[in-house]
């Protein structure tokens, strides 16, 4: 059991295949079998800039532009 998280969607959806391809392989290697189910949930979130724009005008004007801190992207 395990997490997946991912930025790209098109890394995201080549991910399973490559984790059972790898799986199946290093099993046959010691004679036996890999069976993985994989089930995809939530798209990766990416925040709209206009949207993100008007939150921080807000937040600014309410605690201060002193208390607004950016984060870099994080999973």
């Amino acid at each position: 059991m395990g997490t997946l998280r991912s930025q790209n969607k098109a890394a995201r959806e080549q991910v399973p295949g490559n984790i059972e391809r790898i799986a199946s392989n290093v099993a046959a290697t010691h004679g036996g079998t890999a069976e993985l189910d994989f089930t995809l949930g939530y798209d990766c979130c990416h925040n709209d800039p206009e949207v993100t724009a008007q939150v921080r005008f807000v937040g600014e004007r309410v605690i201060g532009a002193a208390n607004i801190i950016d984060s870099k992207v994080s999973l």
